[in-house]
């Protein structure tokens, strides 16, 4: 086929994080091209960020906040977390990005990417519309990780059932937003080997978003389960399910790899940036759109290996290699865990400071401030919980030794990789 497109940043996928990269890069001087078989689609599922969080290019584009959320334990203690939750305005991002991207230039090929082929210059792209040759090519197509050579496919997952409820007897809706609420939906799940908690939105004097969440386990399909749990609830709190309301159905891979021996670039999702601690993926994707940029910029004029590897570095430094990995060994002890267990453990999570949870939850927290207060939730653990977590260290301690030490992957081309140095 012939060379539709030749560009020097092809994005292949236009969820939040590619439509973010590829809107940084065309405002950053870059011929930039997306490929996507829908590219305007509307998002539908409802993403939400910390408001300390989001960028304030974009601030516009937030929707509903909540002044401290809640967070309740099992036993029923509960506490406030010190920050603004905001739900993002689907709508209003997707326009201005979409206007952002293509008043600098920016190009929409509305085709599927299929194969690529690299070469010293740059790569070839298939697509269902034609070839594109390009130097940097970006893969954003979320965890099926479409371009991205000998990916290994998710084993850990978040999953989420939720619906649109008001009370049955009209009274208002309780007006604080609930983070993460650790009862139980029925007694006869306290034993159960799938923990659960629940979500909950205000969205405005009489309706209310609830949801059941499997934070993290081996399970990618426990629907059912949470849609039962939910129904509980549901019942059990007076609420009815408003019929013409939206309800929630996802499911999240957790432990994507950071890709770090290809000639693509994983963006997003694709490129393991979902945080391992709590699913969220769209502010960090935001924030680091603006670094991939100005790394690709200021490699113009290298090699088109080179500039991937000053990408990659820009995205993906030494320290968060390391807190990412310090991350995804407590998301793998997570996984393993009762619901009796993950109680005990958020019980101990939940006595940090708040400025420790909150960098917890995001992304500012360096390597070593988090082995400190993983130690010190440690410390505040019940004692099964320690005997959990050391075992788990003693079964896979390369992991949690990649967190404590330097993390420095070889690309496979060692050349490519000192030149990048």
């Amino acid at each position: 086929m012939p060379i539709v497109h030749k560009m020097q940043v092809v994005i292949a996928g236009c969820g939040p994080s590619g439509l973010f990269a590829a809107t940084a890069c065309a405002k950053a001087g870059l011929s930039t091209l997306i490929i996507a078989p829908t590219p305007r689609k509307r998002w539908e599922q409802r993403l939400c960020t910390w408001e300390d969080e989001w960028p304030d290019s974009y601030r516009q584009c937030l929707g509903r906040r909540w002044l401290r959320p809640r967070i309740v334990l099992a036993d029923g203690t509960s506490r406030r977390l010190d920050r603004t939750y905001a739900q993002i305005d689907n709508d209003r991002l997707q326009d201005a990005l979409w206007a952002n991207f293509q008043d600098s230039g920016g190009i929409v090929l509305d085709a599927q990417a299929q194969e690529c082929c690299h070469d010293e210059l740059g790569t070839s792209l298939a697509t269902t519309a034609g070839n594109v040759r390009t130097k940097i090519l970006i893969d954003a197509t979320g965890s099926a990780q479409a371009l991205l050579p000998d990916s290994r496919p998710a084993t850990q997952f978040q999953t989420a059932v939720g619906a649109v409820v008001s009370r049955t007897d009209g009274s208002p809706v309780d007006p604080v937003a609930t983070f993460m609420d650790f009862r139980p939906a029925d007694s006869a799940y306290e034993d159960d080997d799938l923990p659960s908690f629940l979500y909950t939105l205000p969205l405005d004097t009489h309706r209310l978003f609830i949801e059941e969440t499997v934070l993290t386990s081996y399970d990618p399909k426990p629907h059912e389960t949470l849609s039962q749990r939910l129904k509980k609830r549901i019942a059990a709190s007076g609420f009815r399910v408003l019929p013409n309301e939206p309800g929630e159905h996802c499911v999240i891979a957790m432990d994507a790899d950071i890709p770090t021996d290809s000639r693509v670039i994983g963006f997003g999702v694709a490129g393991g940036m979902v945080h391992p601690a709590s699913g969220f993926s769209v502010a960090r994707s935001a924030a680091a759109s603006e670094r991939l940029a100005k790394a690709l910029c200021d490699a113009q004029d290298l090699s088109a290996d080179t500039a991937v590897a000053r990408a990659g570095l820009a995205i993906w430094d030494e320290d968060q290699k390391r807190r990412w990995a310090l991350f995804g060994f407590g998301r793998d002890i997570l996984s393993k865990l009762d619901t009796r267990q993950t109680q005990r453990f958020f019980e101990a999570f939940f006595q940090l400071d708040d400025d420790d949870i909150a960098d917890w939850l995001s992304d500012r927290m360096n390597s070593r401030r988090l082995a400190g207060c993983m130690l010190s939730v440690f410390r505040r653990a019940s004692n099964d919980i320690r005997t959990i977590l050391v075992l788990s260290a003693l079964r896979q301690p390369a992991v949690l030794m990649r967190g404590l030490m330097s993390y420095s992957p070889v690309r496979k081309n060692s050349t490519q990789h000192r030149e990048a140095a």
